[in-house]
């Protein structure tokens, strides 16, 4: 059976607020293989925002922004990383460019320290 998402998708996800008892929908960018959604219907994401400054260590730009299905320009901040269920993400709303990819994929390797 296919998943439903893939590794550099852009979803949206229900973001909680402390203070609160609703929520938010954001984007994030899923980062992890299928393999961790085929065995445990869960996925890795990271936080998606439209500061883009300032800027965190590690921060990648999404210059593509439509393409990726987002509304504005907007950053990957790749230092913030969480699990989700997979009942839990409210949809696709687009794909990461090649580049910008291949951009965030080099930063995760370097805070994996692989």
């Amino acid at each position: 059976m296919p998943q439903p998402y893939a590794r550099w998708d852009i979803v949206k996800v229900p973001f909680p607020f402390m203070e609160g008892s609703g929520d938010k929908r954001r984007p994030a960018l899923i980062i992890s293989a299928d393999l961790l959604s085929k065995q445990h219907r869960l996925y890795w994401l990271v936080m998606i925002t439209s500061v883009i400054d300032p800027q965190w260590a590690g921060d990648i730009i999404i210059n593509d922004f439509a393409g990726a299905g987002l509304p504005v320009r907007s950053t990957i901040r790749t230092a913030k990383i969480a699990t989700l269920q997979e009942d839990r993400i409210l949809g696709r709303i687009g794909r990461l460019s090649r580049k910008e990819s291949q951009q965030v994929a080099a930063q995760l390797d370097k805070w994996l320290g692989t």
